[in-house]
């Protein structure tokens, strides 16, 4: 997977535009809200139910977009795009899942090291 930049500030901007002084609860919200996505993505992988994994990474994918943390939506939208296509399949490869999963977590732990910075 390339290496992208993991926010971008021109929508992080235009986010911050929007909600103004309600920005930094919704930080919050976004980083808890993503914490608990990604425990479901992760149970879901740990009872080998590649169905399970859509929903949690299709809601990561898109608030992580709208909040303008690009490099956690573009590894959810990759393993969102493999479940739907694995379930359309009948295929049930969790393994294939392990690399982009743990990139996700790396990433959510980048972002929720670097987000509040721009929450004020």
């Amino acid at each position: 997977m390339e290496k992208i930049s993991l926010i971008d500030l021109d929508i992080l901007q235009e986010a911050k535009t929007i909600m103004k002084t309600k920005f930094p609860a919704m930080v919050g919200y976004f980083l808890e809200d993503s914490e608990g996505y990604i425990s479901v993505i992760r149970e879901a992988i740990a009872a080998n139910k590649v169905e399970q994994i859509i929903a949690p990474a299709h809601t990561l994918k898109s608030s992580s977009v709208h909040m303008g943390v690009v490099a956690l939506s573009n590894i959810a939208k990759w393993i969102e795009e493999e479940a739907r296509k694995q379930a359309g399949e009948g295929k049930n490869d969790i393994n294939s899942f392990l690399p982009q999963f743990a990139e996700l977590e790396k990433v959510f732990a980048e972002t929720k090291n670097t987000l509040p910075a721009y929450a004020a």
